[in-house]
């Protein structure tokens, strides 16, 4: 190797590593979602349990570990896949993180832990021995935040389902895309893409707790 090639190659050795770098302590820190309260448009004197069940595809087939919350790319968009900052499941941490938002409100909650292994049924059976008053189910069939060039992107396909503590079913909603855009920034674009998903998170599920007919089951 000559001089000159030896003076190209260090500048674009550097140009490769130091982001490396970057992402790994980015990656290494992992998604926060367990500090976040949902800003919950009811209060009541009323016992509520609290489960989500993940059903993702790379959870269910041993791809993806179930603290799986997204992935951070490098500048040729090669995937790191990324955990939850607290390395607990992602539906552990949501589920929490419901419990918390409706406590701060006067309810009495109780969360159910799920396995990814376990039948639909299974958790319904979790949830009636809890005997809360009501019972909401949140399934993930896809949650994850992807982010390449600048944008920070989500995937989901959720249901909440809310129950009365019999078992009967009250009340349903859907949220899905195939790919939704939270934003765009160059500027430390994977503590960007983070800091976005927990935008989305928070207002994702306060708009599906608030919604009408979910708030009136519940309550």
């Amino acid at each position: 190797m000559n001089t000159n090639s030896k003076f190209i190659l260090i500048p674009l050795l550097l140009i490769f590593i130091c982001p490396v770098k970057d992402l790994l302590a980015s990656k290494k820190k992992g998604f926060l979602y367990s500090d976040i309260v949902l800003e919950i448009e009811a209060s009541a004197n009323k016992s509520i349990t609290f489960a989500t069940h993940d059903q993702r595809p790379y959870v269910l087939d041993g791809t993806r570990k179930p603290d799986l919350a997204g992935y951070l790319r490098n500048a040729v968009g090669m995937a790191y896949p990324t955990s939850t900052n607290s390395q607990l499941p992602l539906a552990e941490v949501m589920s929490q993180v419901f419990s918390n938002s409706f406590e701060a409100k006067g309810f009495k909650t109780h969360v159910v832990n799920t396995a990814h292994t376990e039948s639909s049924l299974d958790v319904k059976e979790k949830c009636k021995t809890s005997g809360s008053d009501v019972w909401v189910i949140l399934t993930l069939k896809e949650w994850q935040s992807d982010g390449y060039g600048g944008n920070a992107d989500i995937k989901y396909n959720i249901i909440m389902q809310v129950f009365d503590k019999e078992g009967n079913l009250l009340e349903e909603k859907t949220a899905y895309a195939e790919r939704e855009n939270m934003g765009y920034s160059r500027k430390k674009a994977w503590d960007f893409l983070k800091e976005e998903s927990r935008r989305f998170f928070k207002r994702k599920m306060e708009e599906m707790f608030n919604n009408e007919e979910i708030m009136a089951a519940i309550q």
